[in-house]
């Protein structure tokens, strides 16, 4: 009887979530950005496909969840100072919570690693049927390289959101600026950039 259960366990399926999902780090190189609120929108179309030729496209991603964000900033020049920040917002749950660091030399950037606070917006799962306007805001001065670690789950059709665009081409695969619709500071580094 014992041998037939274990016989009988073998050949049950194992539980599956039936949604493409793994972890990514997104790098973005910056010409400069002070207090920028990052929200949803802009971090579910990490990844887009051309949707219709110079005109839209499509998000790769449904929803996705920061793990972690790294911002390198260094100093312009000797005798100038660089000054890089995240801020977590806290959402209905929490406080805001501020990481920064200064550098005031040419040999040591500026340097933040920070993972999302508990209880912080950016700390859940985060989709295209809840859109969060600011899940954090980043100060990244010019020639800052910004890195964002996230899970991330793959759309099906019914969960793309399309966003207008000014060049695309169908079926080619997207980076959008991490400040876009509103500016063009924080650029896709490894993936053709579009906005």
């Amino acid at each position: 009887m014992y041998q037939q259960s274990q016989m009988a366990r073998q050949f049950h399926p194992p539980q599956d979530r039936g949604l493409v999902q793994f972890s990514h780090k997104f790098r973005y190189a910056s010409t400069g950005v002070t207090n920028l609120a990052v929200g949803t929108t802009q971090l579910i179309n990490a990844l887009a496909v051309g949707k219709v030729v110079n005109t839209s496209v499509s998000s790769i991603f449904y929803a996705v969840k920061i793990k972690s964000i790294e911002i390198w900033a260094p100093p312009a020049s000797q005798g100038s100072s660089a000054f890089t920040s995240i801020l977590w917002i806290g959402g209905a749950s929490g406080t805001d919570i501020n990481v920064n660091d200064m550098s005031m030399s040419t040999a040591e950037p500026a340097h933040v690693l920070t993972r999302p606070p508990k209880g912080s917006s950016a700390s859940f799962w985060t989709n295209a049927d809840n859109l969060i306007t600011s899940l954090f805001q980043i100060t990244a001065p010019s020639g800052s390289v910004v890195d964002i670690v996230m899970d991330c789950i793959v759309a099906s059709d019914q969960f793309q959101t399309t966003t207008s665009v000014t060049t695309a081409t169908v079926g080619a695969i997207y980076g959008l600026y991490l400040d876009w619709p509103t500016s063009h500071a924080l650029q896709p580094i490894g993936i053709y950039p579009t906005f």
